[in-house]
């Protein structure tokens, strides 16, 4: 049974503060961080980046924190930490919607090594909504690893050898000023469930059976 916690942005703030310490002594030594891109903006975005990181700290083996948010940072926010004190990760997502900004961010972390690969499934009117977002993507990424489809899940499974890391809720990798709720899982077998199947629709297999002529193409 996995351990359970919860954690309030910008209510529970006893508990932010104990994880911020936990989460201080566990940074890894890399050349530079992901999180670099956001604690060190001014504003909103460098708020956002610390607010996430008190309030999620370090992530436990086996342990399930439900996470509650007034909008105070998107999952981009939550990978680039899951980076900073796990490591270097392998990304495979699911989302509905990005943003320009998120994905030139994505890219420069693939390019230094601090994301070591990303497969994404996106729901295909990303091509009407943002179709940049959608170039910076294919450019960063092979065409096999990205695919378009009837995608409204929002899912982030990060691992490297000593993590597996699934994170499933509202938040897109966009900026959104409403409340989200999302659940962060430290668990291979939970990990495992996810990616069997987001790796088969990725791959086009037709995880779910639904008929071909339904289904949209890259």
């Amino acid at each position: 049974m996995s351990n359970l916690q919860t954690a309030f942005a910008g209510l529970d703030m006893s508990k932010a503060k104990t994880q911020k310490e936990t989460t201080k002594a566990a940074t890894p030594s890399q050349a530079g961080r992901f999180l670099d891109f956001y604690t060190d903006s001014a504003g909103k975005i460098g708020k956002a980046a610390g607010t996430c990181a008190e309030t999620i700290g370090t992530p436990k083996h086996g342990e399930t924190m439900h996470v509650v948010s007034m909008g105070d940072w998107s999952a981009e926010h939550v990978i680039a930490h899951l980076t900073d004190v796990c490591g270097p990760l392998h990304l495979m997502m699911a989302t509905w919607s990005v943003s320009n900004d998120a994905t030139h961010r994505f890219a420069e972390a693939m390019r230094r090594g601090w994301i070591l690969s990303c497969r994404a499934l996106l729901d295909w009117r990303v091509k009407v909504r943002r179709p940049d977002a959608l170039a910076i993507l294919r450019q960063a990424m092979a065409s096999t690893d990205l695919r378009l489809g009837a995608c409204h899940a929002k899912i982030y499974l990060l691992h490297n050898d000593d993590w597996h890391l699934t994170f499933v809720g509202s938040p897109n990798l966009t900026t959104n000023p409403r409340i989200e709720a999302s659940v962060l899982t430290e668990s291979k077998d939970v990990w495992r469930f996810h990616v069997d199947w987001l790796g088969a629709e990725i791959d086009g297999a037709n995880p779910f059976d639904v008929p071909r002529r339904k289904a949209k193409k890259r």
